[in-house]
């Protein structure tokens, strides 16, 4: 498992389309990182994941000195982030993209948080500018206090350049509530309209849901189990839950 402090180290050491597990914590930008950009996944594509499935453990931090996160060139093979918050991101001189900047890539986002990242130089996208991107999906991710308030800023949200984005709400071990329309601006391409901010809240262990609903309605019977924002699944076979909620794989 990656500590937060080595994620960039840990992608630059990884091969493509590895996956790299993530232990809770709190990145936050310094002057020694690239100058733009607090993490930069840069040609090659990976999956990036928090350990904690609730959303709100894996922090980015920019402190509003850097962009968040810039995906760069995936030699149009999918890049995945599960999981995470990007926070504060502000990309300064470099004007475009305060919470993740996408350039020829394929990304997946799944339950992550942009908020309070900004483009304050004349830039675009606040939350997300998508530049050349071929295709981007977002699965129950949550949008607030975004801005871009340059001068003929576009996109507090989303700037979306060309390519294809979809948005869908929250997926199977999750509680969604459906917050207010993403402040998008589209060039070129499409994207969901409309497109909504999701709040996915993680089910208690032993519930589950499926994707989409509003309530973790599904309680694990006997034989099955499921951890934080899990399907339920059949109990390992040298193994049973002799109650229904489990939480975990049962016992011998």
């Amino acid at each position: 498992m990656v500590a937060p402090a080595g994620l960039q180290r840990a992608f630059d050491n990884a091969n493509s389309e590895d996956d790299l597990l993530v232990a809770p914590g709190t990145l936050t930008a310094s002057p020694e990182n690239d100058s733009n950009n607090f993490l930069l996944f840069e040609d090659k594509p990976i999956s990036v994941e928090c350990s904690d499935r609730s959303g709100s453990a894996c922090i980015i931090d920019g402190q509003s000195v850097r962009r968040a996160l810039s995906i760069d060139n995936t030699l149009w093979k999918l890049t995945t982030l599960s999981y995470f918050t990007l926070q504060n991101g502000d990309p300064l001189s470099t004007a475009s993209g305060g919470g993740i900047y996408l350039y020829l890539a394929i990304v997946r986002l799944v339950v992550v948080t942009l908020k309070d990242n900004a483009v304050s130089n004349s830039g675009d996208g606040g939350g997300i500018l998508a530049y050349s991107t071929n295709t981007m999906t977002m699965v129950g991710c949550k949008f607030s206090g975004n801005s871009a308030t340059g001068s003929g800023s576009d996109g507090p949200d989303i700037y979306w350049d060309s390519g294809t984005a979809t948005v869908s709400g929250c997926p199977v071990g999750y509680a969604q509530t459906q917050e207010s329309d993403l402040d998008n601006y589209k060039n070129e391409g499409t994207i969901t309209d409309p497109a909504y901010s999701f709040a996915c809240a993680i089910c208690d262990a032993g519930k589950s849901s499926t994707a989409g609903a509003t309530s973790c309605s599904i309680t694990c019977p006997s034989g099955q189990f499921a951890s934080g924002g899990m399907p339920c699944t059949a109990c390992a076979a040298s193994k049973y839950s002799s109650a229904e909620g489990a939480g975990s794989g049962g016992v011998q």
